[in-house]
């Protein structure tokens, strides 16, 4: 798809100072699954809204069960946590590889250009194999959507299982590599890993697409709470992936297959470290979360975090927006300077404040922001006028360090 030059937003890296229902909620679902009875098409995206969408064509827990494969859990976990979501069900060949099937998924992003976020779940791929992957996956989906205009927020991989991995230390270090927007998920629910051997490997996409759908965009996927929960969770203190009457997430585990419960603190500091998403529990909170929002991506990086990407995303997008009805169209100089005129500048810095940072900060995704024109400026068609903007994001409490002791009076 061929577009007129526009508008060109430039990703600035280094500002965040790391050390070493809405159209937010819009994901694409990928599945390596057979037909069998589901009335579905390889490679033929299909929109849900509910669970109760995909039954109709018979992608149901019978389907699941006959065929071996988890597309009607991961659907319903998208809509159980998040019930104002829109999903996207591309399904593709039994048995494929994720590297053979991006051609397939850009295709149905460009068809459905609002999709932000993608996960894929039912691949052949190892853990190692995932590891040496995401490179790639970033640059032929990600990348290459980006030259169309289309931004992805996240692409989530499941983890997969071990094998010819001695321990935990051999684990691939995800932080090494070079995909901001792609993220590997370990967690399991360890009740729907134990229903067939075939489920043993499977990591959770569903609950974490549904557990950002839910969210903000700034906000963490692990956060023990949301700001805007569902009708039916309203009043809970938290929301976790926990919901004992229909038996999901009582307990967790790895796709690698190690319970949770029995690892070390070590090797959870392990794999936090690594960059791997995987769910457990917080002492103090009922119930189980997911670990964190890693990217495979240097950890000092202002886009080290899946939040971080959404929030860019979310900015870049307002930005383009506001200034698409401003393209090819005039511009008043300054008689005695020959540069844009101050009236003008003023202008368009208001527009884009109002139409990019005001809007974020009233849906409480940002902390501020602000817009800086220069007017020394004489825009052609080979000299794009330069507009920079600088987002404060909200910052994430990953844990408290508190000093308690005890005293005879304050």
């Amino acid at each position: 798809m061929g577009n007129l030059q526009g508008i060109q937003i430039n990703k600035i890296d280094g500002n965040l100072d790391r050390a070493t229902g809405t159209d937010d909620s819009v994901v694409l679902l990928v599945g390596s699954v057979p037909k069998g009875t589901a009335q579905i098409t390889h490679g033929k995206a299909i929109k849900f809204i509910q669970t109760k969408d995909a039954e109709e064509l018979k992608i149901n827990e019978s389907y699941d069960a006959n065929q071996k494969t988890l597309a009607h859990y991961h659907i319903s976990e998208v809509f159980r946590l998040a019930p104002n979501a829109t999903v996207y069900f591309l399904p593709v060949a039994e048995n494929s590889s994720i590297s053979n099937v991006t051609t397939q998924v850009i295709t149905a992003v460009k068809e459905h250009s609002e999709i932000k976020g993608i996960g894929y779940f039912g691949f052949t791929e190892n853990l190692t194999q995932v590891a040496e992957l995401v490179d790639n996956l970033q640059i032929s989906l990600v990348d290459e959507l980006k030259k169309e205009g289309i931004l992805i927020d996240f692409v989530l991989l499941e983890g997969g299982n071990a094998t010819g991995i001695e321990n935990f230390n051999s684990y691939p270090n995800l932080r090494e590599k070079n995909a901001p927007n792609v993220s590997v998920i370990i967690g399991q629910d360890a009740h729907i890993a134990e229903l067939d051997s075939k489920y043993a490997r499977h990591g959770a996409i569903g609950s974490a697409l549904g557990m950002l759908c839910i969210r903000q965009v700034s906000e963490n996927i692990g956060s023990v709470d949301i700001l805007n929960k569902p009708e039916n969770k309203k009043g809970k203190n938290l929301y976790s992936l926990t919901e004992v009457g229909l038996k999901r997430f009582i307990t967790a585990s790895l796709s690698t297959e190690q319970k949770i419960a029995e690892l070390t603190n070590e090797q959870i500091q392990s794999l936090n470290k690594k960059g791997y998403i995987f769910i457990g529990p917080y002492v103090g909170a009922v119930g189980m979360f997911f670990s964190n929002s890693a990217t495979c991506y240097t950890q000092s990086s202002d886009y080290a975090y899946i939040e971080n990407n959404r929030v860019w995303n979310k900015a870049a997008r307002l930005i383009r927006e506001t200034l698409a009805p401003f393209l090819k169209g005039k511009v008043k100089k300054d008689v005695e300077t020959g540069y844009i005129k101050s009236t003008t500048i003023t202008h368009w810095k208001q527009v884009v404040y109002k139409g990019c940072i005001e809007r974020m900060v009233a849906d409480n995704d940002i902390s501020g922001g602000e817009i800086h024109i220069s007017e020394k400026q004489n825009p052609t068609e080979d000299h794009p006028l330069k507009i920079y903007a600088t987002i404060v994001a909200d910052g994430i409490v990953h844990s408290f360090d508190v000093d308690l002791s005890l005293t005879n009076k304050i």
